[in-house]
């Protein structure tokens, strides 16, 4: 399985459209409460790809968030993504 991070908030619509969509396809992901926990929200601003919520990373690749995830899933890269096994950048 890949590892899946989601740095969100627990009010982020996107956020609970992303961990729907990734749980209706069977994956698991690790899920930080980033709005509420400043050392989450510091790390996401490193790792991620902007200051929005979520901040999804996958296997170490920070890929966007809920619409970056929905059009690489129309492109066919997010199966690749979610296919590949690889090391993380950080745990």
């Amino acid at each position: 399985m890949p590892k899946i991070e989601i740095y969100g908030h627990a009010t982020c619509s996107y956020c609970k459209a992303a961990m729907r969509f990734l749980e209706g396809r069977g994956f698991e992901y690790i899920y930080y409460e980033a709005k509420l926990n400043e050392e989450k929200r510091e790390e996401m601003l490193r790792v991620g790809k902007g200051r929005t919520y979520p901040q999804i990373i996958i296997n170490g690749t920070a890929i966007g968030g809920y619409d970056d995830m929905m059009t690489l899933d129309q492109s066919g890269e997010l199966t690749i993504l979610l296919t590949k096994q690889g090391d993380t950048i950080h745990d």
